[in-house]
C-alpha cells in the first residue's frame, strides 16, 4: 500500500511541472502570457505544432502577434514543450527551439517593450512640464520631442 502511494506521488510530481527554466535562462510558468512571433519560413513555424507528436506544423499567419497563456509545461518530453489554447484548440511549442527561432516572445521581452513605451511618454510629459514652467524654450521642446519620438 505504501509503495503504491509513493509511486502515485512520484508520478504526479514528475509529470505536472508548473515551471521550466529554458536554456537561455528565461523561466516559464503555467499561466504566463506569451506572444507568438513570426514564422521562421514561409511554410510556417518550425517549433509550434497542432499535435503532441509534433508532426503538423502551424502555417496560419493569423497567429503572428497573438498573445497566449501557458496552459501546461511538459518537462518529461524531449525537447521540453508547453501547451496553450488559441481558437479553443490546444497547440504545442518546443520552448527552446521557438526562442532560438524568435517564434515565441516571452513575457520578459513583452515587459521590456512596454517599459520602453512608458518611459518614452514619461519623458515627453516631463519635457512638456519644462516648457510650461519656462525651463526650456518652444524650440528646445520641439527639438527634444522629435529626438524622443524617433527613438
Amino acid at each position: 500500500m505504501n509503495k503504491l502511494i509513493i509511486a502515485l506521488l512520484f508520478v504526479s510530481l514528475s509529470y505536472g511541472q508548473e515551471s521550466y527554466k529554458s536554456t537561455s535562462g528565461i523561466i516559464f510558468k503555467e499561466g504566463d502570457t506569451l506572444r507568438i512571433g513570426s514564422p521562421l519560413s514561409h511554410l510556417g513555424w518550425k517549433a509550434i505544432f497542432k499535435d503532441k507528436e509534433r508532426t503538423t506544423l502551424i502555417s496560419n499567419k493569423n497567429f503572428i502577434d497573438k498573445e497566449v497563456v501557458v496552459k501546461s509545461i511538459n518537462t518529461n518530453s524531449d525537447p521540453v514543450s508547453l501547451s496553450f489554447l488559441i481558437y479553443r484548440k490546444e497547440f504545442y511549442i518546443n520552448i527552446d527551439d521557438a526562442l532560438a527561432n524568435n517564434e515565441l516572445i516571452p513575457k520578459v521581452k513583452l515587459e521590456l517593450a512596454n517599459n520602453k513605451f512608458q518611459k518614452k511618454y514619461e519623458l515627453l510629459k516631463t519635457l512638456k512640464d519644462f516648457l510650461d514652467n519656462g525651463t526650456i524654450t518652444k524650440e528646445e521642446y520641439q527639438k527634444e520631442k522629435t529626438k524622443i519620438l524617433n527613438q
